[in-house]
């Protein structure tokens, strides 16, 4: 029944399983015991730094600029903040393992991040229930 829930899959796609007693990745494998995980939005907040200055140009000399400039500008500014919305890091550390960073789509960020939890606080439950204590050390932390 305990190797059951601990090999249960709790989120999966190409790149990633997360399963309640590891975290496995094409090339790494983690243990989830020892996993930590965080969803970075660095490229969100260089999107807006873009925008921002992209739209203080564009209002600062609105008047010499060209339709074809004018539109340039929109679109640039319209396509960083998609990519900064769509695009995320998942780091994910581990005790005697190199942390890792991953470049992925948002949701599916988001999906691991959530997976990770689950995955603890499953195997958390395991022990409380078949060892007497739960598990310590609880580290996981959402980036901005």
């Amino acid at each position: 029944m305990k190797n059951d829930l601990l090999n249960e899959t709790i989120f999966s796609n190409r790149r990633f399983t997360v399963t309640a007693s590891d975290i496995r990745t094409r090339s790494v494998y983690y243990p989830t015991a020892e996993t930590t995980g965080r969803v970075r939005k660095d490229l969100l907040w260089f999107a807006l730094a873009i925008d921002g200055l992209l739209g203080w140009a564009f209002w600062l000399y609105f008047d010499l600029w060209t339709d074809t400039e004018k539109l340039a500008f929109v679109i640039v500014m319209i396509v960083a903040l998609l990519i900064g919305t769509q695009i995320s890091f998942l780091e994910v550390n581990a005790k005697g393992l190199a942390p890792r960073m991953f470049v992925t789509h948002s949701r599916t960020a988001r999906k691991v991040f959530e997976a990770i939890i689950e995955a603890r606080s499953r195997r958390a439950d395991g022990r409380s229930r078949h060892f007497g204590e739960g598990e310590a050390g609880f580290d996981l932390q959402l980036g901005d």
